[in-house]
């Protein structure tokens, strides 16, 4: 759970230990799954490995999916972005706060950010 000012804009939420902190199980975890643990901001890369990780890994293009379009995901963009890594993201698999709050930050994104795309395209270019 995140103490910082976050809790001044919203409830608390996401407490890890409870369900809706949980790893869907349509999506398990597999033998080559990396799980980056305890993310209490916005940003996945702020005060966790995930850059380690993803050095380590020699990965230079992130796919960011999940929620919240106009939150955490745009907040990792940003730092990604800002860490010169090439983000995508495909808009089949982010959910905003709401429509127009989720078309702004996709906008947003695109704009000079990273790329909007879908799921079978990322597919797609994965399999070439």
């Amino acid at each position: 759970m995140d103490y910082g000012i976050e809790l001044d804009f919203e409830e608390p939420h996401r407490i890890e230990g409870t369900p809706e902190a949980e790893i869907i199980t349509e999506l398990p975890p597999t033998k080559k799954t990396t799980i980056v643990t305890n993310k209490r901001r916005y940003s996945a890369f702020m005060g966790t490995d995930l850059e380690i990780l993803l050095g380590g890994l020699r990965i230079e293009t992130p796919i960011l999916t999940g929620a919240f379009t106009d939150g955490c995901v745009l907040a990792t963009a940003l730092d990604a972005r800002a860490l010169d890594y090439r983000v995508i993201i495909p808009e089949d698999h982010v959910v905003g706060t709401n429509p127009e709050r989720h078309e702004a930050a996709l906008k947003c994104i695109s704009s000079v950010i990273g790329y909007i795309t879908t799921t079978k395209k990322v597919i797609d270019t994965l399999k070439e």
